[in-house]
């Protein structure tokens, strides 16, 4: 006896159409949530600028440059302190500033109000703060060989400045601070904010 091998044919699968009432939508304080969140992150889409001393978009726009000079005044004699006040050399001091000024006339941002100062610190250190404030331990001063390192240094922290380091730290920081924030709003819980330490708004 021979067996067909043909399958029966299939009926056609249809979907049962789906009521409008069982539709899935967003529950409305999900949309309040979404709308909050992103109304959070516009500010800072808005931030982005051109970076002087790249030419590439980065986040720079949150502090302007008086921001920026307003927290460096504050910092500055707390800096002083912490390392043991400013070097009392007249003619060292006048040296410093002397060739860092010049130096930084020539940066991508010359129109900063630059603060250079040398620390009474033995220890090697030179850093810089927002707002065009400087810093060189007479440590590191001793340390250099010429002129041209110390030149070097100080060129290297006006370029920190002029790339506005700080400040996109600080964007990218506040970004990460209020998308966290934002998600945690439109998932409907602020507990992924409060893991992030968005809780305590100190």
């Amino acid at each position: 006896m021979t067996v067909s091998a043909t399958r029966p044919p299939m009926r056609p699968h249809r979907r049962p159409p789906i009521r409008p009432d069982v539709r899935p939508r967003l529950r409305p304080g999900r949309w309040r949530a979404l709308a909050v969140a992103l109304f959070l992150l516009l500010p800072l889409v808005a931030a982005c600028s051109v970076n002087p001393a790249t030419g590439r978009q980065s986040f720079t726009g949150c502090l302007s440059d008086a921001d920026e000079r307003k927290i460096g005044a504050e910092y500055h004699p707390q800096i002083v302190a912490e390392f043991g006040g400013e070097y009392e050399d007249p003619a060292l001091k006048a040296y410093v500033n002397e060739m860092g000024q010049r130096l930084a006339r020539q940066s991508d941002r010359p129109n900063v109000n630059y603060t250079f100062t040398v620390l009474d610190s033995p220890v090697i250190n030179a850093f810089a703060v927002p707002g065009g404030y400087i810093y060189v331990t007479r440590g590191l001063v001793a340390l250099a060989q010429n002129e041209a390192e110390l030149a070097g240094v100080i060129s290297h922290e006006i370029g920190h400045i002029a790339a506005r380091h700080t400040n996109e730290r600080y964007c990218q920081a506040l970004l990460a601070q209020r998308g966290v924030f934002g998600l945690g709003a439109a998932a409907g819980s602020i507990s992924l904010a409060q893991a992030a330490g968005m809780s305590a708004a100190r």
